[in-house]
């Protein structure tokens, strides 16, 4: 009789532990979802080149360059987030060259900014994530005393990457980028267009 007793206790103990077990997963379920509130940054490295035809020969300007990005935004469903994002990637000194002859160094900044929307998706439990952001873009060339800026154009800002939860809601990331984009000079009509492309990594750092 005792034994079947404390077989009964045994079990009301355990399945008491699961109840309550299961209640503290509903109260937070939130915890390590991709669900509401979405704030992501990024700061990374990497390398930018942006041409244009001369009609003599490619005008191509290149060099290192460091890149940050801001999304704000929500999740519409799991694991898959919408959000506003502003980005931006900039070569110090420039190399310049035409025709594929080095031609030195610009005392100027090369800056290709760019806001869109955001699309990005979680494939879980793994935490890793594909990120697409069409963008209106413009380059511009800041040589100091003046700045040269291109029309509005049309880029994108691509990104692979991986998370790994330091909290209930944060993660902190490494991913993969690359970003193209097209633009006209401004004001000037018939004129080429410039096309740029980044590639680098960067460091994430995500509250959802």
């Amino acid at each position: 009789m005792r034994n079947v007793l404390g077989s009964l206790v045994a079990v009301a103990v355990l399945a008491f532990a699961g109840a309550a077990q299961a209640q503290d997963s509903y109260s937070y379920p939130g915890v390590h979802t991709h669900d509401g509130f979405f704030l992501q940054m990024d700061l990374g490295v990497g390398g930018m080149a942006s041409s244009v035809d001369q009609g003599g020969g490619d005008l191509k300007l290149s060099g290192g360059s460091g890149q940050f990005s801001v999304g704000v935004g929500g999740a519409v469903a799991r694991n898959f987030v919408i959000a506003g994002q502003v980005w931006a990637v900039s070569v110090p000194d420039p190399d310049v060259k035409l025709g594929g002859t080095k031609l030195g160094e610009a005392d100027a900044t090369l800056s290709l900014s760019g806001i869109g929307v955001q699309l990005v998706y979680y494939f879980m439990p793994l935490n890793v994530y594909v990120s697409a952001t069409p963008s209106l873009t413009r380059l511009s060339l800041d040589e100091g005393s003046s700045t040269g800026e291109s029309d509005t154009g049309f880029g994108m800002k691509l990104a692979v990457g991986k998370e790994w939860w330091v909290s209930d809601n944060w993660a902190l990331g490494l991913n993969g980028q690359f970003a193209f984009s097209t633009n006209d000079d401004s004001g000037v009509a018939g004129a080429p267009s410039w096309g740029t492309g980044w590639f680098g990594v960067a460091f994430s750092a995500t509250f959802n």
